[in-house]
């Protein structure tokens, strides 16, 4: 999905069902730090790359949230490797993920 390998979240139009699947691992980032927020870039226009999830990292696990439509959305955990660049829909896209700097401690 989205040109990212092995990467097929289950997507929900009903946020209760989404949060209800996800509750164990969601509760168990309360009280964890923010260490980094990750965006997918579309290296030749330079621009971000909206449809991709955004990541964020805690420190033992990441956060995978996705908007694939204006009334779906997937929360994943550990699913999307950062470091690696892929392509997009369009075969010509060149996407990397950053790494966004964070203005608060």
């Amino acid at each position: 999905m989205f040109g990212l390998k092995n990467y097929s979240p289950k997507m929900y139009t009903n946020p209760s069902n989404n949060i209800k699947d996800h509750r164990n691992e969601l509760e168990g980032l309360i009280g964890k730090n923010i260490e980094e927020i990750w965006v997918a870039w579309e290296q030749d226009e330079d621009k971000w790359f909206n449809d991709c999830p955004i990541v964020i990292r805690f420190e033992n696990c990441q956060l995978e949230l996705c908007a694939n439509k204006a009334d779906e959305y997937a929360v994943t955990l550990d699913k999307i490797l950062v470091t690696r660049t892929f392509v997009g829909m369009k075969q010509t896209q060149r996407i990397i993920f950053i790494y966004m700097v964070l203005g608060f401690t």
